[in-house]
């Protein structure tokens, strides 16, 4: 753990344990490391990153909501990165219109190592955006980003058993229509 997850955990621990002071100054610090984060991943969509501002507010409003469900084993920094990243790809997707599509090459990990098949990649990626929002947020966090199903159903709100019948639902159907 670095110095700066170390400043992180210890100021969540203490708003845990409700000391406001030191939730401002995580959710401040946080705030700063995000920017960057999110910025980089809208450049990368060919976007201005003018809307980093937005989304970064709507991961802190996320944590806000969601932070009593925070399981104190699970490593903070994880937790909210991948907050960012579910939140920056729900943003791209609802502001490319109806179709929810997202580049599957800037879904880190989706597809294994940096498969030039295109055809894969535009099935893959059709597969995963035709399935519903929550089956498709278990499979990206789970599956996708490596998060475990604790961390996964902290992040989402959801249990942990959903999670897990969530992810392994939508992989049966992606296998399914595969064949």
């Amino acid at each position: 753990m670095d110095k700066s997850d170390y400043l992180l955990r210890n100021l969540w621990d203490r708003a845990l344990e409700g000391d406001d002071r030191a939730y401002r100054e995580f959710l401040t610090t946080l705030a700063v490391k995000l920017k960057p984060f999110v910025r980089r991943r809208l450049l990368q969509q060919g976007r201005n990153d003018t809307e980093a501002e937005d989304i970064v507010q709507e991961v802190l409003l996320a944590i806000h909501a969601k932070g009593h469900t925070f399981d104190r084993s699970v490593s903070v920094t994880a937790w909210v990165y991948a907050i960012a990243r579910y939140k920056t790809i729900d943003f791209l997707r609802k502001s490319r219109g109806s179709s929810g599509a997202v580049p599957i090459e800037h879904i880190d990990g989706l597809v294994a190592g940096e498969s030039s098949c295109i055809e894969t990649r535009l099935t893959a990626q059709t597969l995963l955006t035709s399935l519903p929002d929550k089956i498709r947020r278990s499979i990206i966090l789970v599956k996708v980003n490596g998060l475990s199903a604790k961390e996964a159903a902290a992040v989402t709100g959801m249990s942990e058993t959903a999670v897990k019948v969530n992810a392994y639902r939508g992989l049966k159907t992606i296998a399914k229509a595969i064949g």
